[in-house]
């Protein structure tokens, strides 16, 4: 985690559905454009399915539906899979679009009640007017993780 005042933190943001988030560039593996997403029996709803990059298979996750937004404008130009990892856990990400690849710094990631959840560390404004919630994997992976160990046991 940073602390206040620390050097600039590479970042990129993207949107889904309507609202736009961002992630370090240090969990990403790399962007692709979509491939087809094979459906899973008792996933989280959150989950689309796996797709099969290089011979490894990994989860696909919604944040659309993750974050109870509109869904992603299928077939768009701009629409990509970022493929993430976070510790020992590699997932793929469905986004719209890739807006930018910028910096922070902790300063100027800052708390805003539109946007405050458990799943973003705050906000970072870039641009005019525009903000993009900074992911916070690992609640949103326990909260995948938690959700597929109750269907499954259910």
């Amino acid at each position: 985690m940073m602390k206040h005042g620390s050097t600039d933190q590479s970042i990129i943001i993207f949107s889904t559905g309507p609202r736009s988030f961002a992630l370090s560039i240090d969990h990403i593996i790399e962007i692709i454009n979509p491939i087809e997403v094979k459906k899973v029996p008792l996933a989280p709803a959150s989950v689309d399915g796996v797709i099969n990059v290089r011979d490894t298979i990994y989860p696909v996750i919604n944040l659309s539906s993750f974050f109870n937004l509109d869904s992603i404008e299928e077939n768009n130009d701009e629409e990509r899979m970022i493929l993430v990892k976070y510790q020992d856990t590699i997932f793929a990400i469905h986004v719209s679009r890739i807006e930018t690849l910028t910096s922070y710094t902790s300063s100027q990631l800052i708390g805003d009640e539109d946007h405050q959840d458990d799943y973003t560390l705050g906000v970072i404004q870039y641009g005019d007017k525009v903000s993009a919630g900074l992911l916070a994997l690992q609640p949103i992976i326990d909260s995948l993780k938690q959700e597929a160990f109750s269907k499954a046991t259910s």
